[in-house]
């Protein structure tokens, strides 16, 4: 005998919700990676310092991120909280520390050029931040 869910509908719609605020985010994302690139270009052209580069370009790309994902992908209509974008930031300067060491060790190991070693670190990122970024967002919404 077979169970028949009887919400189909349901369950679809959760997806296509989740589908929607993934697509979303990578939208955002993308725009707030191309400032990102942007800026790491010019700064490593001038400096010559990648991991400065990388925070500074980086710090930039997601305050721009969090500001239109609070919005229009985790649907917060709310005041922005001085609490939740304390936690939202702290997490990503950890985050952009991580990668701009991993940045810096493919450029110095496996990739001389310093953009392909950024660009080969954006997927796990973006995963990465996608879901750290939906917590953080989610837990501090009420509070």
């Amino acid at each position: 005998m077979l169970i028949k869910i009887q919400n189909e509908n349901f369950f679809d719609n959760i997806m296509r919700n989740k589908c929607i605020k993934i697509i979303n985010f990578m939208i955002i994302s993308v725009v707030g990676l191309c400032i990102d690139f942007l800026l790491f270009y010019i700064l490593v052209l001038y400096t010559n310092k990648i991991i400065v580069s990388n925070s500074i370009s980086a710090s930039l790309a997601i305050i721009f991120t969090y500001c239109l994902s609070k919005k229009r992908v985790f649907l917060d209509s709310g005041n922005y909280s001085l609490k939740q974008f304390s936690v939202f930031f702290m997490y990503y300067t950890v985050s952009i520390y991580i990668f701009s060491y991993i940045i810096n060790i493919i450029n110095l190991y496996l990739i001389e050029e310093y953009l392909f070693a950024k660009l080969l670190t954006v997927p796990v990122s973006f995963l990465v931040n996608y879901y750290f970024s939906s917590r953080i967002l989610s837990y501090f919404k009420n509070l």
